[in-house]
């Protein structure tokens, strides 16, 4: 069958640098079950990408659309839906990515969708592709929900996840045309030609009352032989230099750590690498490996230096944990990426002050996100709760950046915690210059226009 896969645009204020990895397994799959895929990547072709895929519409015959993306994608999606069904009226669209399955009835309402496919989707969109070809009823597809032609909705049940993820081929990134775009602008490359992102986990024990962990919690870890053929491929076909695991958990065991690092050290010297990780899970002789390993950089999601706020995150850490990650990452010669955010309910004045004593402390931070519910957490659940968000498709519409501001989820007004972000952030870009400590400045909107112009939720 003739499939079509299309990826929507996103982050328009900057350079395509993040690769859509998720649908790149996705063509992978459908690819080696014997359909033919065209790829149409909306947010790498931003100049000749709409313009293709209208012609692809008119032009030829698909069996099934797919469209994957986040939950910042959700009005390019709506957009899309409507643009897909007012050619191909008949022709099933599916969704899939984290987006759809944080909220799947609201995409198959307002997004033109015919069916949702929820949660990992290797699997479950060759089934789909087989039950739509071969016109079988859809509700024996496991892991999705669909339309019904009486207007009601299915929802099958959840599938199993992939319990072998080292069984799962690697992204078909020879599919994209638009993939030396990606590599040239990536986002975390740290000063290489190249970078792309590699996937050697799925899963995060984490309790983050504000992440969705679409791959669930239960860990899963592909082999360092796995990883590193991957990697291997990545260099012959596209001169990679610079890898980043993408995980939300990447350090697992130090016996994990010291095969992956060995690798880089023995047969890709010329590699330099980066990754994401908890700060409850590092230790010095951990971080030395990988240091020595051409490992440059770590992104840790502190998120607070309040005791009180780390608690109401359900983040796993203590606040002396995190900066004994960050005293131990210094000591090993590895750079930092560290995330804050500002604005959870409990947050006070004196949640803030706790904060800004820690960054100052550890001679880290400078910036804030703000608290963003997102659906599929504890935390949208709370704003949904509460009557902070009353307007599912309105919200969602809206969201962007998590840098930007949406909506407010403290006792404070929104003046006074805008004030209270703003000479935050201050007072610790001052101390740190002091230490010359150099705060590069994220591109942001100002949040009192954007509050200005945001309609009701």
């Amino acid at each position: 069958m003739k499939i079509l896969l299309i990826y929507p645009l996103i982050r328009e204020f900057m350079a395509p640098s993040m690769p859509p990895l998720g649908l790149a397994y996705i063509a992978t799959s459908l690819k080696g079950a014997g359909h033919e895929i065209k790829v149409v990547d909306l947010n790498g072709d931003r100049e000749n990408g709409l313009s293709y895929l209208t012609k692809l519409l008119s032009n030829e015959s698909f069996g099934m659309i797919g469209v994957s993306s986040i939950i910042t994608q959700y009005k390019r999606v709506k957009e899309l839906g409507k643009l897909i069904k007012s050619v191909v009226p008949h022709t099933p669209l599916v969704l899939g990515g984290s987006g759809p399955t944080s909220i799947p009835e609201l995409y198959l309402k307002n997004c033109n969708a015919d069916i949702v496919c929820m949660g990992e989707g290797e699997e479950a969109v060759k089934e789909i592709a087989d039950y739509i070809q071969n016109k079988m009823p859809l509700e024996l597809c496991k892991g999705i929900i669909f339309k019904k032609q009486d207007g009601s909705y299915v929802n099958t049940g959840k599938r199993s996840q992939i319990k072998d993820i080292n069984t799962i081929k690697f992204p078909a990134w020879e599919m994209f045309y638009t993939i030396k775009v990606y590599l040239e602008n990536y986002l975390f490359k740290h000063g290489r030609k190249k970078g792309i992102s590699v996937l050697s986990t799925r899963g995060c024990p984490g309790e983050c009352n504000y992440c969705m962990c679409n791959f669930g919690r239960m860990l899963r870890m592909r082999t360092a032989e796995n990883i590193f053929s991957e990697i291997e491929t990545l260099v012959r076909k596209y001169d990679i230099e610079h890898v980043h695991f993408i995980d939300d958990t990447f350090i697992t065991t130090v016996k994990r750590i010291r095969e992956i690092s060995d690798f880089f050290k023995n047969e890709f010297r010329s590699l330099t690498w980066s990754a994401n990780v908890r700060v409850n899970f590092v230790k010095p002789d951990v971080l030395k490996i990988m240091a020595g390993s051409n490992c440059v950089s770590l992104a840790y999601g502190i998120e607070s230096g309040s005791p009180t706020v780390l608690d109401y995150m359900k983040k796993g850490f203590t606040a002396e944990q995190a900066s004994n990650a960050i005293k131990w990452t210094r000591e090993a010669g590895i750079s930092m990426t560290i995330y804050f955010m500002i604005g959870m309910p409990c947050e006070t004045e004196e949640t803030v002050r706790e904060t800004i004593d820690f960054c100052k402390r550890n001679l880290v931070g400078g910036e804030f996100f703000f608290a963003t519910p997102i659906p599929g957490t504890e935390l949208y659940n709370y704003a949904i709760a509460n009557k902070i968000i009353s307007d599912e498709d309105t919200y969602m519409e809206h969201i962007g950046e998590v840098r930007d501001f949406l909506v407010n989820l403290t006792k404070m007004s929104d003046e006074d915690l805008f004030t209270i972000k703003e000479n935050a952030e201050l007072e610790i870009k001052e101390h740190l210059k002091r230490h010359n400590v150099t705060v590069t400045p994220s591109i942001r909107k100002s949040p009192r226009e954007t509050a200005a112009t945001l309609p009701e939720f």
